[in-house]
């Protein structure tokens, strides 16, 4: 935290991260620290999401961009993207498909969150552009 206050850091933006922050961190930088995460969140949430969601034989998964909070995968959502899952798929190759998807859309919600479109309302993430695409 120190770092962050020292360098004025405005915000934060973390992929394939799998630390669970303290609340001292959330309070101060929850708000501010975009996450993304490898399901359609709620569905799967912490740490192997791919391998649960070929577990639980869904037919579709994909990638959550969302606001960290006190509860691991379950901060306000930014955006979403879908990818299928065929009855032979692998769980390396959902990674890659998701990796792709959330390079996509990580995208868009930094540059939405930056321009200053992106309000949180309760849990909700309200894009004033008036699109997740």
């Amino acid at each position: 935290i120190n770092l962050l206050e020292i360098n004025n850091i405005e915000s934060i933006v973390l992929g394939g991260f799998r630390r669970i922050f303290t609340p001292t961190f959330v309070d101060k930088y929850g708000n501010m620290t975009i996450n993304t995460h490898p399901s359609i969140l709620p569905a799967f949430p912490g740490d192997h999401a791919q391998k649960k969601a070929i577990e639980a034989g869904v037919k579709i998964t994909g990638a959550t961009i969302h606001f960290i909070n006190n509860e691991v995968d379950q901060g306000p959502i930014i955006n979403q993207d879908i990818v299928r899952i065929n009855t032979n798929t692998q769980e390396s190759e959902l990674k890659e498909k998701i990796i792709k998807v959330e390079e996509k859309i990580i995208a868009n919600a930094v540059s939405d969150f930056l321009n200053g479109y992106l309000v949180i309302e309760g849990h909700k993430v309200i894009n004033l552009r008036g699109s997740n695409e």
